[in-house]
C-alpha cells in the first residue's frame, strides 16, 4: 500500500509543478544538461555506427541524421550507465525510439524526410519543443487559460488501480482544441496548438510486478514530435525521481498526409457509387417505369372487362399481356452495353436482395443456420474488440469466467465450423445434382473460376478500403494513427489476392480475419477429388473422404502433444505451452477440414436419397439427443479448466483433435432432420422467411462487420467499462449496423459483380431444365404447348381450363433439345406475379408463340451451380 501511495502522489506532483516558482530554474538546469550530454557524444561513436547502419536506406540529409541520432544516443546511453537498468530505459528502448519514427517515415520518403529533417531529428526542433514547454508551466503559473486547459486534459491515475484499471487517456478533444499564444521574445508572439501524446510505459511496484500501462495521455505543444515528447517526459520523471513508471515508448497523433494509394481507393469507390447512381436511374426510367405503367393498365382492363390478364417479362425485357391488351407504352430493349450497366442497378440488385421467395429445392433451414451462426460471429468479435478499450478488463474476465454460460461467448470459435459444414453441402449437393442430369459432365474451370470471380472483387475492395483509408476515418487516444495492417499489407495483399496466407507461420496476416476464406478456398481446391469420385465410384470417394479426414484428426492430437497446446482455456498440467497455438491449430486448413468433409458427405446423402426421406420416430429423437448432448459437451465441458484447474494433456490432445468434427455432426444432423421433414419446430423456425434476404448478406456481412466493430472499439475517447448490459447494448447496435453496412457493400461491391458474371459467362446450353410452365386461354381449345412445327406436345396435352401457371416435372437439357431445336433464351427478371412464389428470381427463360397468338408458353432454365441461393456466400 506504500508503494500504490507513493506511485499516487509522485503523480500528483507531476501535475501540480505549475505552482512551484522554481519551475523555469528547473528547466535552464534541464537545458544545460543537455548541453553536457551533447558533448559527450564523441565517447560513444563506435555505439552510433552499429546504430547507423539500420538507417541507411533513408534518403534523408546525412549531416540531420548524425546530429540528431547523436544527442538521443549519447542520451540514452548516459543514463543506462547512472541507472539501474530495471527502472531505466534499455539500449533496446532507445532503438524502439529511433525505430518509431524511422518505418514511419519509410513509408513517406518523400513528406517524412523535410519532417524529419526539420523537426524530428534536428536539434532546434527539440530545442523549440521545451521552449514551448517552459511557456506552458510558466502560462500555467499565470493561470493563463489556454495552459490551465493542456494541463487539465493530461491524463491521471484515477480510483481502482488494483482492478488494473491503468488506462489515464485525459481530455482528448480539450487537448487538440487549444490554441496557445504567448510572448517567446519582446514583442514577438510566438503561437502553437495542443497536440496529443500516448505514452506507453510500465507501473513498477517493487518486489511484486510490472503492470503495463499503454494509455497515459499527455497534452503537449504541437511543436514536439514522438522522440521530442519521450525526451521531456523522461527528463522529467527523472527531475522528480519517480521511479515508480517505466516510460517505454511516446506516440504523438501527428498530422499524416494521405498517400496516393488512398486517394486511389477512394476514387475507385466514388466511380463504382457513381455506376450504381446512374444504373439505378437508368433502370427506373427506362426499365422499370414502362413495366409498372403496362400493369396500371392491365388492371384497369380487368377492371373493365371482368377477367384476368397475366403480365410476363421475357428475356428481351418485352412487356406482353396473354389475353390481348395492348400498351400504348413505348419498350426499350436494352443491348449488351446497357444490360451490363443495368447490373449496378441499386433497386434491381436490392429487390434481389430483399426477397422472401427461394428456388423450390433449396434447403431453406440453411438460410437460419447461416444467420444465426453470423450473429454469434459477431457476438465473440463484439466482445473480443471491446476489451481494446476496456478499463476494468481484470474484473470483467473473472467475473465472467466464474459463469458456466460465458462458455457458449468464449468457444463462439465452432460457429466457423457451422461455416465449413455449409461449405462443404453447398458445394457437393449442387454439383452431384449437376453431374447427375449431365451424366458427369461437368466444367471443371467454370468450377474454379465461378468461385474465385465470386468472393475476390468484394473481398479485395474491402480490404483495400480498410487497409488505405482506416487511418483517415477518425482519431482518439486508442484510434491507430497508421491503421491496423498498414505496414503488412503492403508487401502481403498478394497473399490474400491467393487465398494462401494462411500458410505463412508469422505475424504479417493482412485483414487477419480472412484466414477462413483462405481456408475454405483450399477445401474448395480440393472437394472435385472427393465429388467426382462419389458421382462415378462412391467407394473410392468414401475412401478418399476417410483419408482426409484421418490426416485433419491425428494433425492436431500430434501437435498437442508436441507442443502441449490447451483446448482454448486452461493450461496443460505439467507442461509450459510452445509454439502458437492460434496459427498451429486454428488458423491451419488441415486442422480444420473436418467439418467441411461432413458437409461433403451430407449433400451426397441428400442428393442420392428421395424427399422426404424417411426416418423412424425412435431414430429421429435418438439423432436429436445425442446431437444435444454432443454439442452441449463441447460447448461447456471445458468449464471447470477455464477456472483454475489444469488439463491433462492426452485429454486435451483428444478435445483438439476431435471437437470441431463433433460439433460438425451435429450441425449436419440438424441439417438432415430438417431436410427430411422431422424438425419440427426447429425447422420452421430456421426456415423461416425473414433469414432468407438476411442470407444473403452473410457474405458482406462477414467482411466488414470486424473493421466497424475495431473501429468503434478504438474511436472511443474514454475507457470502456464492461459489464452485462454494456456487452447486450454494444452487440445489438454492432449486429444492426453490421446488416446495413453489409447491404449497402452488396449493393456496390458484390451483387453488380455477379450480375456482370452472369451476363458474360459464355456456355452454349445451361445446365438443366428445371420447371416448366404454359399459359391458357379460358376461352381456346388449342391453349397448350406447341412446337413450331404447330404439332402438340404429347408431354402437356391440351386442355380447356381457365388462364393458370402450371408447373410440370424436370426434363434434362438434353431431352429438351431433341423436342425444340430452334429456340433462343435470354437471361431475364421473371415476375412473381406471373408465376408461382417458388420459381421467382433471376432465372434464364425462353418463350415461345403457339397458333393462336394470345397463348404463349414459358420454359424457365435455372443453373442451378451459379444460384446464389446455393452458396455459402
Amino acid at each position: 500500500m506504500k508503494t500504490i501511495a507513493g506511485i499516487l502522489l509522485a503523480f500528483l506532483a507531476v501535475q501540480t509543478v505549475v505552482q512551484d516558482v522554481q519551475c523555469q530554474a528547473i528547466f535552464e538546469k534541464q537545458l544545460v544538461q543537455l548541453k553536457r550530454l551533447r558533448e559527450q557524444a564523441e565517447t560513444h561513436r563506435a555505439t552510433f555506427r552499429a546504430w547507423k547502419t539500420k538507417y541507411d536506406s533513408l534518403d534523408i540529409s546525412r549531416k540531420d541524421f548524425l546530429k540528431g541520432a547523436k544527442e538521443r544516443i549519447s542520451t540514452e546511453l548516459r543514463r543506462i550507465e547512472e541507472d539501474n537498468a530495471k527502472s531505466l530505459p534499455t539500449e533496446q528502448n532507445a532503438y524502439s525510439v529511433l525505430r518509431f519514427n524511422t518505418e514511419d517515415a519509410q513509408r513517406h520518403k518523400k513528406t517524412e524526410n523535410d519532417r524529419l529533417s526539420n523537426s524530428t531529428l534536428h536539434s532546434s526542433g527539440l530545442r523549440q519543443c521545451f521552449r514551448d514547454s517552459k511557456a506552458l508551466l510558466t502560462e500555467a503559473a499565470k493561470f493563463t487559460s489556454w495552459a490551465l486547459e493542456m494541463l487539465d486534459s493530461n491524463g491521471r491515475p484515477g480510483p481502482g488501480f488494483f482492478e488494473y484499471r491503468t488506462m489515464w487517456p485525459g481530455s482528448f478533444d480539450e487537448c487538440v482544441a487549444v490554441r496557445a499564444e504567448y510572448e517567446q521574445r519582446p514583442k514577438k508572439l510566438r503561437t502553437f496548438r495542443g497536440r496529443y501524446c500516448n505514452a506507453f510505459g510500465d507501473i513498477i511496484i517493487p518486489g511484486l510486478l510490472a503492470l503495463p500501462s499503454d494509455v497515459w495521455g499527455l497534452c503537449l505543444p504541437d511543436s514536439c514530435n514522438s522522440t521530442e515528447a519521450f525526451i521531456l517526459v523522461y527528463s522529467l520523471l527523472k527531475q522528480f525521481n519517480i521511479s515508480e513508471y517505466r516510460l517505454r515508448l511516446i506516440d504523438c497523433h501527428e498530422p499524416i498526409e494521405m498517400p496516393a494509394k488512398t486517394i486511389a481507393v477512394i476514387s475507385l469507390v466514388l466511380l463504382l457509387v457513381a455506376l450504381v447512381t446512374v444504373a439505378t436511374a437508368v433502370d427506373l426510367l427506362l426499365i422499370q417505369w414502362p413495366k409498372w405503367k403496362t400493369q396500371e393498365q392491365s388492371e384497369t382492363h380487368t377492371q373493365e372487362n371482368g377477367h384476368n390478364n397475366i403480365v410476363y417479362e421475357n428475356g428481351s425485357h418485352e412487356l406482353t399481356t396473354i389475353l390481348g391488351v395492348n400498351s400504348d407504352i413505348s419498350e426499350y430493349k436494352p443491348g449488351l452495353p446497357v444490360r451490363l450497366l443495368l447490373t449496378f442497378s441499386a433497386w434491381t440488385n436490392g429487390e434481389m436482395i430483399c426477397a422472401t421467395s427461394q428456388h423450390k429445392d433449396a434447403l431453406g433451414c440453411l438460410n437460419g443456420i447461416r444467420v444465426i451462426s453470423m450473429s454469434w460471429v459477431i457476438l465473440g468479435h463484439s466482445i473480443f474488440f471491446m476489451l481494446i478499450s476496456t478499463d476494468n478488463i481484470l474484473s470483467a474476465v473473472m467475473t465472467f469466467m466464474d459463469r458456466w454460460t460465458f462458455q457458449a461467448i468464449i468457444n463462439a470459435t465452432f460457429c466457423v465450423d457451422s461455416f465449413f459444414v455449409l461449405s462443404g453441402l453447398l458445394v457437393s449437393y449442387p454439383t452431384l445434382s449437376v453431374m447427375k442430369s449431365t451424366e458427369g459432365k461437368i466444367s471443371w474451370f467454370s468450377f474454379y473460376f465461378h468461385r474465385y470471380l465470386r468472393l475476390t472483387p468484394a473481398y479485395m475492395l474491402c480490404l483495400a478500403v480498410y487497409v488505405t483509408t482506416l487511418p483517415f476515418w477518425m482519431d482518439g487516444p486508442f484510434y491507430p494513427r497508421r491503421g491496423i495492417n498498414n505496414n503488412f499489407c503492403e508487401t502481403t495483399w498478394w497473399k490474400n489476392l491467393l487465398y494462401i496466407q494462411n500458410f505463412f507461420h508469422d505475424d504479417t496476416m493482412c485483414f487477419s480475419w480472412s484466414w477462413y476464406l483462405s481456408a475454405d478456398m483450399c477445401f474448395y481446391v480440393l472437394s472435385p477429388l472427393m465429388i467426382a469420385p462419389l458421382h462415378f465410384r462412391p467407394v473410392i470417394g468414401f475412401i478418399i473422404i476417410g483419408l482426409f479426414f484421418l490426416a485433419t484428426t491425428v494433425t492436431p492430437f500430434v501437435l498437442t502433444m508436441l507442443h502441449y497446446f490447451g483446448p482454448g482455456v486452461g493450461d496443460v498440467a505439467g507442461h509450459v505451452e510452445e509454439g502458437d497455438r492460434v496459427y498451429d491449430l486454428y488458423f491451419a486448413p488441415y486442422c480444420r477440414m473436418g467439418p467441411y468433409l461432413e458437409g461433403i458427405l451430407l449433400g451426397y446423402v441428400l442428393n442420392r436419397t428421395k424427399w422426404p426421406i424417411r426416418i423412424s420416430r425412435v431414430a429421429n429423437i435418438t439423432g436429436w439427443c445425442v446431437a444435444t448432448a454432443t454439442a452441449l459437451a463441447v460447448l461447456y465441458g471445458l468449464f471447470e479448466y477455464g477456472n483454475g484447474k489444469d488439463i491433462d494433456l492426452v485429454l486435451s490432445a483428444f478435445y483438439n483433435g476431435l471437437s470441431r468434427s463433433a460439433w460438425g455432426l451435429c450441425v449436419a444432423w440438424v441439417i438432415f432432420s430438417c431436410v427430411s421433414g422431422k424438425g419440427g419446430l426447429i425447422n420452421s423456425f430456421l426456415s423461416m422467411p425473414v433469414w432468407i434476404p438476411l442470407g444473403r448478406l452473410t457474405y458482406t456481412v462477414f467482411l466488414i462487420h470486424p473493421i466497424l466493430t475495431m473501429t468503434w472499439a478504438f474511436a472511443r475517447r474514454t475507457p470502456y467499462y464492461l459489464d452485462d448490459l454494456s456487452i447486450i447494448m454494444v452487440y445489438l447496435a454492432c449486429l444492426l449496423a453490421a446488416y446495413s453496412v453489409g447491404f449497402i457493400v452488396s449493393l456496390v461491391f458484390e451483387a453488380p459483380f455477379m450480375g456482370l458474371e452472369k451476363i458474360l459467362k459464355k456456355e452454349k446450353f445451361p445446365l438443366y431444365i428445371e420447371s416448366a410452365v404454359h399459359f391458357e386461354d379460358k376461352d381456346s381449345t388449342k391453349g397448350c404447348y406447341r412446337r413450331r412445327d404447330g404439332d402438340d406436345d404429347p408431354r402437356w396435352p391440351c386442355e380447356s381450363t381457365k388462364v393458370q401457371a402450371k408447373a410440370v416435372q424436370r426434363h434434362t437439357i438434353g431431352r429438351f433439345l431433341e423436342k425444340v431445336k430452334d429456340v433462343s433464351c435470354d437471361p431475364g427478371l421473371i415476375d412473381s406475379s406471373v408465376f408461382s412464389e417458388d420459381l421467382t428470381g433471376c432465372f434464364s427463360h425462353c418463350c415461345i408463340e403457339g397458333v393462336d397468338p394470345r397463348v404463349h408458353v414459358c420454359i424457365i432454365i435455372v443453373t442451378s451451380i451459379n444460384d446464389s441461393d446455393n452458396e455459402l456466400f
